[in-house]
């Protein structure tokens, strides 16, 4: 029998070699897979202590926020406070200075007058006058009836001629030659349960105007600050408001005047805004010294911050 060519047949033993190689194949990726996955465990844990870190910062930062968000309002009050008086209080400087400014020429005007007096005929009116009260009036009475009468009628001549002169030079507007100056008396209403009980008024002058009125000169500042109480005595009197009271004193180194409400008319706070605006706006001492005041109402927190509630204004008794 002859034999053909030989068929090519996979053997067992090559078989289970491609098994082997199968294997070492699938454990080398396996083993690479693994490897990859062991990395990406690790990143992912680095990831996620970083996580953690960020959301732990985060966490505090919310917290922080929070915590500024809640105390805005009062921190808003502060700001406001500082702001108001800060205005306020370079305001009063201001006004200081042109207060200054205007006795000055004042000073000018009456040294002008005095030396006009002396080259003219008033000169020697002015100097009788000096005579009668220092030499004649103490001793008028012991003097007989008829001498009495004839001096006091002279005199009485030599007095109206010399006034009708001093008006007519007192009576001549200053001239100021200086910018506008604006200034705002600022007021409010303390009304903690919804109904008025407090007006706090705060002027743009130092409170030297009522603690040392004895020892200061009539002025710009002592002007303003009177034609404020004429405004609350007016509105008072309007409304019938009889036991009305403005109580004076230092507030932050300005004026500030005071006024209980308890028991005032509902229509007291408005009479005295349109009297505050008609009196400022109407001031001949103020437009003199080219100074233009008006009334501000604010928020009573920005002049009597929560802190301060039920502490009174300092005021004289």
């Amino acid at each position: 029998m002859q034999m053909g060519a030989a068929t090519s047949v996979r053997t067992v033993s090559d078989a289970l070699a491609e098994v082997e190689r199968w294997r070492a194949d699938q454990e080398a990726r396996q083993a690479a897979e693994l490897v990859e996955v062991e990395q990406e465990i690790k990143n992912l844990e680095s990831a996620i202590s970083n996580l953690k870190q960020q959301l732990k910062a985060l966490t505090k930062f919310r917290t922080e926020l929070q915590g500024k968000a809640s105390s805005l309002p009062s921190r808003r009050l502060e700001r406001g406070h500082a702001a108001l008086f800060g205005a306020l209080q370079d305001q009063a400087s201001q006004l200081g200075r042109r207060e200054a400014m205007v006795a000055g020429i004042a000073r000018q005007r009456e040294e002008a007058f005095e030396k006009e007096l002396k080259g003219t005929s008033l000169a020697a009116m002015v100097e009788e006058f000096r005579q009668f009260k220092v030499a004649v009036e103490p001793n008028l009475q012991s003097l007989p009836e008829s001498y009495r009468s004839v001096v006091s009628e002279h005199h009485l001549r030599i007095s109206q001629r010399l006034r009708e002169h001093v008006e007519k030079i007192a009576s001549a507007p200053l001239e100021v030659e200086a910018d506008v100056l604006s200034i705002e008396v600022v007021y409010c209403v303390d009304a903690p349960e919804g109904v008025p009980e407090l007006l706090v008024v705060v002027i743009p002058v130092t409170d030297r105007v009522h603690s040392g009125w004895y020892e200061r000169i009539d002025g710009l500042q002592t002007w303003l600050s009177a034609r404020v109480v004429q405004a609350i005595y007016q509105a008072a009197r309007a409304t019938g408001f009889t036991q009305a009271q403005a109580m004076c004193g230092g507030h932050m180194e300005l004026l500030a005047i005071e006024v209980d409400l308890l028991g005032a008319p509902a229509e007291f706070v408005g009479a005295f805004e349109e009297q505050l605006g008609a009196i400022l706006g109407a001031s001949p001492e103020l437009f003199a010294g080219q100074v233009f005041a008006t009334g501000r109402r604010v928020d009573v927190d920005y002049v009597l911050p929560p802190e301060e509630d039920g502490a009174e204004v300092p005021h004289a008794g």
